[in-house]
């Protein structure tokens, strides 16, 4: 709900997307108590609703709106869609792009077949869109709802503890 209350466009990226459909009905069931929000699952989305309908919305995008535009994605989605990746870099140099967010971001350490999505989105997407010389940059958080056990000085501990 973050990404409703700063309003703007906002990208999360949900590795599983098994999830997906959950959050896509909690963000339109939203729109009740928090105004006009738009969701868009990336990965459902045919091409011709991309080309003719998201990427116009996403470049028409006024920066003042009162409408919210949420874009669900994985992370293999992103890395593999050059076009859809320039679009939200040119929504951050509009400020409209207010939001990035990664979810269940353990997943990224634990599963091998996420790495080299995200290396691509380290080097196509995250520099580029939290560069240094940029007057903006979008709110990013990370969440998860699970602690993996960790290994600390060659004992098994729960969750992020030290040692």
């Amino acid at each position: 709900m973050t990404a409703i209350s700063v309003g703007g466009i906002a990208i999360i990226i949900v590795p599983l997307l098994s999830l997906t459909a959950n959050q896509l009905e909690r963000i339109r069931m939203a729109v009740q108590d928090y105004g006009v929000i738009t969701a868009y699952n990336m990965d459902d989305a045919s091409p011709s609703d991309i080309q003719n309908k998201i990427l116009p919305k996403m470049k028409n995008f006024v920066y003042n709106s009162s409408t919210t535009m949420v874009l669900l994605s994985s992370p293999q989605f992103i890395a593999d869609n050059v076009e859809f990746r320039d679009m939200l870099l040119r929504c951050r140099d509009n400020e409209t792009l207010r939001t990035c967010a990664i979810d269940e971001v353990h997943m990224y350490a634990q599963h091998v077949n996420f790495r080299d999505s995200i290396r691509i989105l380290r080097r196509d997407f995250f520099t580029k869109l939290y560069k240094g010389e940029q007057t903006y940059s979008p709110l990013f958080f990370c969440a998860t709802a699970t602690q993996p056990d960790l290994q600390i000085g060659g004992r098994w501990r729960q969750g992020f503890v030290g040692p």
